[in-house]
């Protein structure tokens, strides 16, 4: 994809940002949209529970994972299957292929029991090879599909909407903590270091810190 002349590929480390995604990352990708790139593809950093931040910059969320994800996904990855909009079981081919049906299906039973994030869709599980290139037009297809079914109630619109509304209050958690940090440095240090001896609980360190922000007035 990277010596494709029409692709643009930017890494973006995470930095210590927790959710899979690297804060910035919206505005990469509205950069890329108004520079007239119509298909945008976000890679996250994992899968694991806390991975979960993509659905708030993204349209539509894609689980791919491996042969033999089945028994254990339910568990490890549940975070991440009720954020997804389309999951996609890859390596299916050769020796593995059994391995894959029998994951697709482990999948589709434990979405049964996952409240699904809109009332018009309902999550698919796909089966695809990379290898040898078999059922990705279909997956292009779903994507497609859930698109037109979600653009034609507004629901992307909608979406994109609350996105907003969350990313502008991570940006301002990230960057009040930083000041935080920056401008209390003495007091922060001096609160861990009690709270680690025992001498006050977190919450009150909390408490504390809080005061010493927003003093009360007399």
């Amino acid at each position: 994809l990277s010596a494709a002349e029409d692709a643009f590929v930017r890494p973006s480390p995470t930095r210590g940002h927790l959710g899979g995604v690297n804060l910035q990352t919206n505005e990469a990708m509205l950069l890329c949209e108004s520079a007239g790139y119509d298909v945008v593809f976000i890679e996250t950093v994992g899968v694991g529970q806390s991975e979960v931040a993509i659905a708030d910059v993204a349209d539509i969320v894609i689980l791919v994972v491996p042969p033999g994800s089945g028994d254990s996904l339910q568990g490890i990855k549940k975070g991440v299957m009720e954020i997804s909009d389309l999951i996609v079981v890859n390596k299916c081919d050769g020796s593995l292929k059994t391995a894959a049906m029998r994951a697709k299906s482990h999948i589709k039973s434990a979405l049964e029991v996952t409240r699904g994030k809109y009332d018009n869709w309902r999550t698919k599980v796909l089966l695809c090879s990379a290898l040898e290139k078999n059922n990705i037009p279909m997956i292009w297809e779903e994507i497609n599909n859930f698109k037109e079914t979600q653009g034609m109630e507004d629901v992307i619109k909608e979406h994109r909407q609350e996105q907003g509304k969350k990313i502008m209050w991570n940006y301002l958690q990230f960057q009040m903590m930083q000041k935080l940090k920056d401008t209390f440095q003495e007091e922060l240090s001096n609160a861990e270091g009690r709270v680690l001896d025992a001498e006050i609980t977190p919450s009150y360190a909390a408490e504390m810190i809080c005061e010493k922000i927003f003093p009360k007035k007399q």
